[in-house]
């Protein structure tokens, strides 16, 4: 709740130092540390966060933003190793489905050459295997645009972390 009062407060366009001050006051050190690593702050807002640091004795941030970093690639860590776990899972269904959908196509090929006069499904059997292949196929592509995507973005997430210091101290946000 104090983090979102917080960043609507940093988009009013008529805040002034004094407000800023006395927000940032009313914040613990942890808050004021996260807001000053990672939001883009208006001009009154870096002014008051940086009096505000400075009377409480917290000029460095390099070694909270390591901790950051050193968290957030901690965490990517975990989630690389449920999303790898996941599309191991995924592949072996993906295996079993396609082998699923080749045996029904093949028995629909067999029926197709040895019919069964009491039992006519050859041109079922042969149409439900190109279909069970056709999309376990597509799911596997669909699948691997989507891991792709997904490593991608949080990679570049921890890459906003670890240059999200501008070179005169100020915090920025990361774009989203």
């Amino acid at each position: 709740m104090l983090i979102l009062m917080t960043l609507v407060l940093y988009h009013l366009p008529m805040a002034t130092v004094a407000q800023f001050q006395q927000h940032y006051a009313d914040l613990r050190d942890e808050e004021l540390i996260h807001i000053a690593l990672t939001c883009n702050l208006v001009p009154e807002a870096k002014q008051a966060l940086a009096e505000e640091l400075s009377r409480r004795g917290i000029s460095d941030l390099s070694s909270h933003k390591a901790l950051m970093v050193q968290e957030a690639t901690a965490e990517e860590g975990l989630r690389q190793k449920r999303v790898a776990r996941q599309l191991k899972i995924s592949g072996w269904h993906t295996k079993i489905v396609y082998s699923i959908g080749i045996l029904t196509l093949l028995y629909g090929v067999f029926r197709a050459f040895i019919p069964n006069v009491t039992a006519p499904a050859d041109d079922v059997c042969i149409a439900l295997g190109l279909v069970v292949i056709l999309f376990t196929w597509l799911r596997a592509k669909i699948s691997k645009i989507w891991v792709a995507h997904v490593f991608r973005r949080q990679q570049s997430r921890i890459d906003q972390l670890k240059h999200s210091m501008d070179s005169d101290g100020a915090a920025t946000r990361p774009n989203r």
